[in-house]
């Protein structure tokens, strides 16, 4: 009996590894921009959004509020889309992951426009604060300007970044310290 138990156990183990391997898990979603959820088998690709469920369909940024790929959150901003790397309850941490600038827009045949998106590239950062809905631009110009306001309230971490003793490579972690800091409000 044990042995039958144990076997069940081993296969479903198994089966639960291949579903996740093969991407078939529901552990994907979209919620579009008319609040619909969809669960599917999703990916990112060029920009757009790609769900597999049955029949293949693809999303464009303002078609998209938000979705999550195997656990990992990202939204829809600004004609991109962005992942979540740090939550808090003053702030998160987005990196961009597409760039849609210049893409054309068309209205059935005819270019009607080019897509407008956020400044910088794939990969750069941007903050959203828990009580505002844009997203903050976060480069290597602006990056001591931006913490030192949010640390403002801080002394010992506004004098580390005004004397360059943190450096944009740091960015997680000053969100992170940032969303656990007792001395700063929320801005």
């Amino acid at each position: 009996m044990k042995q039958i138990f144990k076997g069940s156990l081993l296969l479903l183990a198994i089966f639960s590894i291949e579903q996740n391997s093969i991407g078939q898990v529901n552990s994907s979603y979209i919620i579009t921009s008319k609040n619909e959820r969809i669960e599917s088998v999703i990916k990112l690709e060029k920009g757009k959004l790609i769900s597999e469920n049955g029949k293949t369909k693809t999303y464009a940024p303002d078609e998209v509020q938000r979705f999550t790929i195997e656990g990992i959150n990202y939204i829809s901003y600004t004609n991109d889309f962005y992942k979540e790397t740090i939550t808090g309850p003053k702030a998160v941490l987005y990196q961009k992951v597409s760039n849609n600038s210049g893409q054309k827009i068309y209205n059935g045949a005819e270019v009607i426009g080019f897509a407008q998106t956020t400044e910088g590239k794939i990969g750069d950062y941007y903050v959203r604060l828990a009580n505002e809905s844009r997203l903050d631009y976060i480069n290597k110009k602006n990056f001591r300007n931006y913490f030192t306001r949010l640390f403002n309230n801080n002394d010992s971490m506004t004098v580390k970044l005004k004397n360059d003793e943190i450096g944009y490579d740091q960015v997680r972690e000053l969100v992170t310290l940032y969303n656990k800091d007792q001395d700063t409000a929320v801005h």
